[in-house]
């Protein structure tokens, strides 16, 4: 975040249910609700939504991971911290991916962009620590967040202090989820390639079972 004046942003995302036979025509289902507020300009709500992926709970619902934005720096994009939702009810039908609920949302991420400090709350965004929490690695400078300021205890940054998005969630046992996700170390990507995206992965410990595999369809 910088000191400079920015206007109001009106953008908007809506995320919709489709489904297809082919890949090529899709039949629309309606829009996704509990994801996100369109409206909010609330530093800690989530605004706009980046791509994600799903994967089957064991009591017929689904989970998604998702990458996340809010109001901090204007940007309409959803880099800020990746989250996970839940569907309401159980998935028989592309209408039960209508209604989902979210379990780790901004102030309680599985992973985030660095910390920062609001001095007039004070108030830390996130609020908590992220699930996945790296320490001093590749910390941005206070002038690259003014006029936040860092925690008293230092950044929690690492290649994706900058930027963090697109969580892919690969089931790879009953107990085990594998993230693989892309990343930035600053807010503004340049043409210096240390700036550049990275690609990241981590491991999740999940109640055994929680997770349903993959069950492959085979061809007679």
């Amino acid at each position: 975040m910088n000191k400079k004046a920015r206007k109001t942003n009106n953008d908007v995302i809506t995320i919709r249910v489709a489904t297809t036979s082919d890949g090529l025509n899709f039949t629309d289902a309606g829009a996704a609700a509990g994801l996100n507020d369109q409206t909010t300009v609330a530093l800690s709500g989530i605004r706009w939504l980046g791509t994600g992926s799903m994967l089957r709970i064991h009591d017929g619902r689904y989970g998604l991971f998702f990458g996340a934005g809010n109001c901090l720096d204007n940007d309409s994009d959803g880099f800020h911290f990746i989250d996970y939702a839940e569907t309401d009810n159980l998935v028989r039908e592309p209408s039960d991916l209508l209604k989902w609920h979210v379990v780790y949302g901004f102030d309680n991420p599985i992973l985030s962009t660095d910390t920062v400090i609001d001095p007039a709350g004070p108030r830390s965004y996130p609020l908590n620590a992220p699930l996945v929490n790296v320490h001093g690695a590749d910390a941005l400078k206070a002038s690259q967040v003014a006029p936040l300021v860092p925690p008293a205890a230092g950044y929690d940054s690492s290649f994706f202090s900058g930027r963090v998005y697109d969580p892919q969630a690969v089931y790879t046992d009953e107990r085990t989820v594998t993230i693989v996700f892309a990343g930035y170390n600053t807010p503004q990507p340049s043409n210096n390639l240390g700036d550049y995206r990275s690609i990241g992965r981590f491991q999740l410990s999940v109640p055994a079972g929680y997770f349903a595999p993959v069950i492959a369809e085979s061809e007679d």
